[in-house]
């Protein structure tokens, strides 16, 4: 049962919110959309089920939507200990050494762990760490246990044992992919000190006290587990929050790993008469590289590798062709391995992916600016974070500020996770996240037959290095619910009856990494094989990057974040600035460095012949300090012009959409310095643009004004003048209201891109595309949003129509992409005919979509974004917005001295790192002279040419 329409609940803050339009500059402020409680009691439930009424659950379930939709902020300065407001709740535990204050105004946590008496230096700094974890357990367990208890089942392929059989398939793959907890368990203590191990255990023993308090009182029991009937509630482990950790690296780490995709379709673009060569041609153009025209996110920097930089990628057109001719025959009808229901892993091939996505589970997309004080009007550095990591109830990030020896920190955490934040600041710094984007996953096709020494069939052993070896085999058990059960439940579920099933998984080894076979085809003679295996350069490394977060947490200067960023291995981006003055950008994460002949983009035989070379060192790793531009944005954007492309993960054009904060932010500071309210306010403007319109594809329908332009009929001509009138803006606030986009401007593009995109796309692709044709079948589906706009510029074919359509394409296209039905002498010619035949196409669509030819009645509905839910409860759609689910702003005071302002460009990352830290007591000067050496001595020293967006 859904709650009140977004438009009621979208009114004024609720009552003792401190939320306010204009956040303080300097000071920080944060918001979250509905969702910072997930704790929903049976009497609440019971009454929402009869009324509808979201607000039965109680503060902080559904009040922040007004705040939210209404870019209001909460003043998230850091408070003292002894200050407890009206209607905050306080709790005292283990012996006073924990306290937790419940903020009444947001529900948010402010958590100090305390160190045990009588200790001192290291074993004091480890048992406060350790009572802060404690608290921070007992702190989310308390809001978000069933939440939690959703998200380790998703991280270990259990939830079946939930919800029911539609999601058995998603837990057999899940466990044939990740990890087990012997190996989980193994990366905890290669990776953690003692004093990490200590507070994972303590975090562990906070949540096990939340379960045992709840069980033994069923007013505190979450509605869910009795509407569910999942009692008793299974203890919590480290292995439960280092799976969610895995989740989380994850769903960000699989943009790569698309091999399957591309060759399946390619195999099918061949056969339909473009033979392998055509084949070849195709996946230049669709998965091409090295695009000068890209936006990155560290200025300066020219397109290609530097001369001696290791290269990832070290292939020419010719091996990928001879990768093409290697290939197994009709990958796309392989069968899916270690799954009981027959199927293809094409068609399944991102499963995972696909239920992160549409399950609210954790995610990150995300933008993020930063901006130097030469550039505000309070003279010290701005930072704005605006992680896109889903939208659910609760919601995905819990807030809270937590505290303890060389801990100071408010922002969000993952429930489950660990006692870490992911996004926040301290006294000294903020710092947000963006998805790198970089291909870190390689899929192999493998020579594969039964073992002669075996009679029971299931082992096999793999072709490697000329000699057959054994394969690892396993079996896994899943105890699966017959029937589905709803989220949010229903009053009255019968009681749940169980089956079990087994599936057997195999896993071969590359460059020393378990690769999970994900397709398994026998030949006639049933003796022989192929199969395809998935390597991760990520792969068993949740806890290290749980020390990653655990040093951002701790840093006290530039030097220290850069060496915490330093041990990241999933693929991120690290936005910063500091209250010395300094801002900067990390691009980090293990890319791995392919074999001669190599092409990432379509799989590799894996006979040992193409194994990685080990990983790109970190001293390439992209980053800038303090830019002479003053700014620096990010949007899962490529890093830097002379970084690699993202092989076969996303595929990054002139159009990316960070190039619309590029240009606004830009104009915004030509007018002069920004404070916080101005930047939110920029940010919020992109928000409301369709960035297809708005980066480039709006040019190419105006060109029809222009004098010596195709005929257009009357109705063309009107709809082509609403364009022409329209602002760009279409999401809300600013491009739409409480039903529809406010302009008919934005319904005649919208439309008529889809025509152009169906032009020029479909004589090449439909003929591999699953029938009916669509565009969507090659979007690249592990990441992007899962609802809402479709300018996200996460599918990897946009770009194809962006090149096709360009004046002068800014890379060698190896296809004419312009149909036949495009007429004309000269390529502008047959752009503008191609327009204005997708125009007309429109228009007749649109007046018969809306009955009627009166333009002004062509208003499409409001864009819209689903709350998923993972709770007893769910709520409406709320109007799309192209932001972040968490906002922060950290607005920092100006320094006492100005810090110096290091040169522009790709900063060799290493050396910056271990730089000498100037701990807690240095005076800014100082440690701007060391910036100034980490980026001007150590900086490669190279021409950097400027390139204009």
């Amino acid at each position: 049962m859904a709650g009140p329409g977004w438009a009621t609940a979208a009114g004024a803050p609720a009552a003792g919110t401190t939320s306010t339009p204009t956040p303080p500059s300097p000071g920080f402020s944060e918001i979250l959309p509905p969702g910072q409680s997930g704790f929903a009691s049976l009497p609440a439930f019971l009454q929402w089920q009869n009324d509808g009424n979201c607000q039965d659950f109680g503060p902080h379930f559904c009040d922040r939507l007004g705040p939210y939709l209404g870019w209001q902020w909460d003043d998230s300065a850091f408070r003292s200990r002894d200050r407890v407001d009206p209607g905050d709740s306080v709790e005292t535990l283990r012996s006073g050494r924990v306290r937790i204050v419940r903020d009444a105004a947001t529900g948010a946590s402010h958590i100090w762990g305390d160190p045990d008496p009588g200790t001192s230096g290291q074993a004091a700094t480890d048992s406060s760490g350790a009572n802060l974890a404690y608290g921070a357990g007992v702190s989310e367990a308390e809001d978000r246990l069933f939440q939690m208890d959703v998200f380790r089942r998703a991280a270990e392929g259990r939830l079946s044992d939930l919800v029911g059989t539609s999601y058995l398939r998603y837990d057999e793959e899940y466990r044939r992919d990740a990890e087990t907890d012997t190996e989980r368990a193994q990366d905890a203590i290669e990776h953690l000190t003692p004093g990490d191990l200590a507070a994972l255990d303590a975090y562990v023993a906070g949540v096990n006290d939340v379960i045992n308090r709840v069980t033994t009182n069923p007013t505190l029991l979450p509605a869910e587990f009795t509407l569910l009937q999942d009692l008793p509630i299974k203890p919590w482990t480290r292995e439960d929050s280092l799976a969610i950790g895995t989740l989380e690296l994850k769903a960000e780490a699989e943009a790569g790993g698309q091999e399957l995709v591309a060759a399946a379709a390619l195999q099918k673009i061949a056969a339909a008469g473009r033979g392998l060569a055509g084949a070849n041609g195709v996946l230049q153009d669709w998965y091409f590289r090295q695009d000068p025209a890209t936006p990155p996110s560290v200025p300066g920097t020219r397109p290609g590798p530097p001369p001696g930089e290791p290269d990832p990628y070290p292939f020419a057109e010719s091996d990928s062709l001879a990768r093409l001719a290697s290939l197994p025959p009709d990958l796309a009808s392989m069968p899916e391995a270690g799954v009981s229901e027959p199927g293809s892993a094409l068609d399944h091939l991102n499963d995972i992916a696909k239920t992160i996505n549409t399950s609210g589970l954790p995610r990150f997309g995300s933008n993020a600016v930063v901006v130097s004080p030469q550039h505000t009007t309070f003279g010290g550095s701005l930072l704005y974070g605006g992680p896109q990591a889903g939208y659910s109830v609760p919601a995905v990030f819990v807030r809270m500020e937590v505290h303890a020896i060389g801990i100071d920190v408010e922002g969000v955490a993952v429930p489950g996770s660990g006692p870490v934040i992911v996004i926040g600041h301290t006294p000294q710094h903020a710092w947000s996240l963006t998805t790198g984007q970089d291909d870190q996953v390689d899929t192999y096709t493998e020579r594969i037959r039964k073992d002669p020494a075996d009679r029971s069939g299931r082992a096999i052993q793999v072709l490697m290095n000329g000699a057959w070896q054994p394969v690892e085999v396993r079996t896994e058990t899943y105890h699966y619910r017959t029937v589905d059960n709803p989220l949010p439940p229903v009053s009255s579920v019968m009681p749940p009856v169980y089956a079990n099933t087994t599936t057997t998984v195999y896993r071969t080894v590359h460059d020393g990494i378990p690769s999970p076979i994900i397709a398994l085809r026998w030949d006639p003679n049933g003796a022989t094989g192929w199969a395809l295996s998935k390597t991760r350069s990520f792969w068993n490394t949740a806890a290290q990057m749980g020390r990653v977060f655990e040093g951002v947490m701790r840093a006290q200067s530039v030097q220290d974040f850069a060496a915490a960023v330093d041990g990241t291995t999933v693929a991120f981006n690290f936005p910063y600035a500091d209250a010395d003055g300094h801002i900067g950008y990390w691009h980090a994460g293990d890319v791995p460095l392919r074999a001669k002949g190599q092409d990432p983009r379509i799989p590799a035989p894996g006979d040992g012949s193409f194994e990685w070379r080990g990983m790109l060192p970190h001293s390439y790793w992209p980053h800038v300090v303090d830019p002479a531009q003053g700014w620096v944005a990010s949007w899962n954007n490529r890093a830097a012009l002379d970084f690699p492309d993202s092989g076969d993960g996303t595929v990054w054009g002139p159009n990316q959409r960070v190039l619309g904060i590029q240009r606004d932010v830009a104009a915004r500071l030509a007018r002069g310095p920004v404070d916080a309210a101005g930047l939110a306010q920029v940010m919020q403007g992109i928000g409301s643009h369709d960035l297809r319109s708005m980066l480039f594809f709006r040019d190419i329908l105006l060109r029809l004004q222009q004098p010596g332009a195709p005929h257009l009929s009357d109705a063309a001509r009107q709809a082509l003048g609403r364009v022409a009138a329209w602002n760009g803006d279409v999401y809300y606030p600013g491009g739409s209201g409480p039903a529809t986009v406010k302009d008919p401007g934005a319904t005649v593009f919208g439309r008529w891109f889809a025509d152009l995109e169906d032009a020029v796309l479909r004589p090449v692709f439909e003929p591999a595309a699953p029938t009916p044709w669509s565009v969507d079948s090659f979007d690249d589906a592990t990441t992007g949003a899962a609802d809402g706009g479709r300018d996200e510029f996460f599918d990897n074919l946009t770009p194809v129509v962006l090149h096709a359509v360009e004046d002068t394409s800014s890379i060698p296209l190896h296809l004419d992409w312009l149909p036949p039905s495009a007429t004309g002498a000269t390529h502008d010619q047959r752009i503008d005919s191609l327009a204005a035949s997708s125009l007309e196409r429109a228009v007749g669509e649109l007046a018969t979509r809306f009955k009627t030819a009166d333009q002004t009645r062509w208003l499409d509905a409001t864009h819209t974004t689903t709350y998923m839910s993972e709770s007893a409860a769910d709520l409406p759609p709320q109007p799309f917005e192209n932001r972040g689910v968490y906002g922060l702003l950290a607005a920092f005071p100006a320094p006492p001295h100005a810090p110096v302002v290091a040169a522009a460009g790709r900063a060799a990352f290493a050396p910056l790192g271990r730089l000498p830290a100037t701990g807690g007591t240095a005076g800014p000067t100082a440690t701007a002279t060391l910036v100034l050496l980490g980026a001007g001595l150590f900086l490669r020293k190279r021409e950097r040419r400027r390139l204009s967006p």
